[in-house]
């Protein structure tokens, strides 16, 4: 799931083993996400047992998308913050933990815009065009001074 060629953005899914009837079945918690994933690059939607292919489908496919942005605030985008407003010393931690819990993750040979990008916390609006750092972004990894301005404008102290 670390492969952006297949699952993108990547994401982290840890397989777990139960024994049943002498059997080592693995299986994986797949948690609902905040984005829109596409599978080789296609976007497939859930329904009932069956997936269906959408990615052609332009009116379900904004739907999604709308759905996703209005859904989770993590993914407001703050295009006036910018990636040298963050902890590049953070990001290299994360990078660095990621590889050393999976060895075949590849963050690290990522640029930070690249990281940041893959795991969604930089994004495009595709309806207005506006590219940046977003909520969840800026609350991983910003700089203390830029994180306080943002409450101040969030009217959260």
């Amino acid at each position: 799931m670390n492969n952006p060629n297949i699952i993108n953005p990547t994401v982290y899914i840890e397989l777990k083993e139960k024994i049943i009837d002498d059997k080592i079945i693995l299986y994986a918690d797949i948690p609902e996400s905040s984005v829109v994933h596409r599978y080789k690059n296609k976007i497939f939607i859930r329904n009932d047992k069956s997936d269906i292919d959408v990615t052609n489908n332009n009116k379900i496919v904004s739907d999604l998308y709308h759905s996703k942005d209005t859904t989770y605030t993590e993914n407001k985008i703050y295009p006036y913050l910018k990636i040298n407003d963050l902890r590049k010393d953070l990001i290299q931690k994360v990078k660095k933990l990621a590889k050393l819990n999976n060895e075949q993750n590849d963050w690290a040979e990522l640029d930070d815009k690249q990281f940041l990008k893959r795991t969604s916390l930089y994004r495009q609006d595709f309806v207005t065009g506006e590219q940046g750092v977003t909520l969840a972004g800026i609350l991983f990894f910003a700089l203390m001074n830029k994180l306080h301005q943002l409450f101040l404008l969030l009217n959260l102290i």
